[in-house]
């Protein structure tokens, strides 16, 4: 658990994605528009940045309409939190869309694509990285017990990667459709209708 307005984590980024359903077999991506700053021409959900006094769902829904012009919309269950170790929450949201009032706003967004649920079964690639902390050079040693010889702990963070046709789904993204899939193969949705 996390208490963001309690201060225990004041530098975390808290962000909203739909991952967004169509006919119940297709996920709907989008490739960021190649004039952004943070990551022109990757390929995500439609998401954002959580605003002041804004709920997650709201964000989310939010930015689905600021990005694709779609509302309104069908919000079938929100998935588990990813934390990442970039100071990173992201809230997902499962919604079922309908496409024929799909407007893109192009300064944001360049295209976009749906790829069949099943493609997300089994990565064609995971790729292990290390995480660890690299204190600066003023950092005080002398505060901590063995100093510059201190054992710090490290981590281990998995990146997925998932091809369709010539595109390549990887990162947080991919790890978030990996999930929905299973969750969905899983009976998440049914899951969802009983309790609602």
């Amino acid at each position: 658990m996390y208490f963001v307005d309690d201060g225990f984590l004041t530098s975390i980024s808290e962000y909203s994605v739909i991952i967004p359903l169509i006919e119940g077999k297709y996920f709907l991506f989008e490739m960021r528009s190649k004039n952004l700053k943070i990551q022109p021409q990757e390929i995500c959900f439609p998401g954002g940045k959580i605003e002041e006094n804004e709920t997650p769902i709201e964000a989310a829904v939010r930015e689905l309409y600021e990005e694709l012009g779609i509302k309104p919309i069908e919000i079938l269950g929100k998935l588990k939190d990813l934390i990442t170790p970039f100071n990173l929450v992201i809230h997902p949201f499962l919604a079922k869309i309908d496409l024929s009032n799909l407007k893109l706003n192009t300064k944001e967004v360049e295209s976009i694509f749906k790829v069949p649920i099943e493609k997300f079964e089994k990565p064609f690639l995971k790729f292990n990285t290390e995480i660890k902390i690299v204190p600066p050079d003023n950092f005080p040693y002398h505060l901590i017990p063995n100093g510059k010889y201190y054992n710090w702990r490290k981590g281990n963070y998995e990146i997925l990667f998932f091809k369709y046709r010539k595109k390549v789904i990887w990162g947080i993204t991919a790890r978030l459709a990996f999930e929905t899939c299973r969750k969905i193969k899983g009976g998440f949705i049914n899951e969802y209708q009983r309790t609602n």
